[in-house]
């Protein structure tokens, strides 16, 4: 399995779930990803100190799958993730 791949697969899953739910963007260091290789998981949190994440660290979860050379990642974001618009 390519890491890099499945990283910047996970990166582009959390700015297109952040971005539409905040109208914030969200850059590659605003967010930690930890990633569960054996549930295909990941849990990002989006960092607050930043001027635009002002407020609680929202906690975005997803799911992965790389198979033949495929990676996909996904993130559902449940109404009580969403922060409100400055």
């Amino acid at each position: 399995m390519c890491w890099g791949r499945l990283l910047f697969s996970m990166e582009e899953a959390v700015y297109k779930a952040w971005y539409p739910a905040t109208g914030r963007r969200v850059d590659f260091e605003d967010a930690d990803i930890e990633v569960d290789a054996a549930a295909a998981s990941l849990t990002a949190r989006i960092i607050p100190s930043r001027p635009q994440n002002r407020g609680e660290p929202a906690l975005l979860k997803g799911r992965w799958l790389a198979r033949r050379n495929l990676v996909v990642s996904a993130i559902a974001v449940p109404k009580t993730v969403v922060v409100p618009r400055a």
